[in-house]
């Protein structure tokens, strides 16, 4: 039900498994439930490592910077890993008219 504190609880258990040195998945029936829990951990432990699963266009946007992908492109080397692509990706297209 809510405003029972489901989401408060969750925060604390997983705030306190990753600070005993656990790592921690966490699932929810629904993409909204996802990113609300993400979204709170973020605001109780901004230092949390998160890394959030899904399509990027449907996650909130209060966690848009722990998407897998935006993780993805903060790596070193991500600039050059999305200019290659692009280029190979042309290429290709290039090669299917001939």
């Amino acid at each position: 039900p809510f405003g029972t504190g489901k989401t408060t609880t969750l925060v604390e258990v997983v705030r306190r498994r990753v600070l005993l040195g656990d790592r921690v998945l966490v699932c929810a029936p629904s993409n909204a439930a996802v990113d609300n829990l993400a979204a709170a951990l973020l605001s109780a432990d901004p230092s949390i490592a998160i890394a959030r699963a899904g399509i990027p266009e449907r996650v909130d946007p209060r966690i848009q910077g722990v998407t897998l992908e935006a993780l993805q492109m903060k790596q070193p080397g991500a600039d050059m890993v999305k200019k290659l692509y692009k280029e190979a990706s042309e290429a290709f297209r290039k090669g299917e008219k001939w």
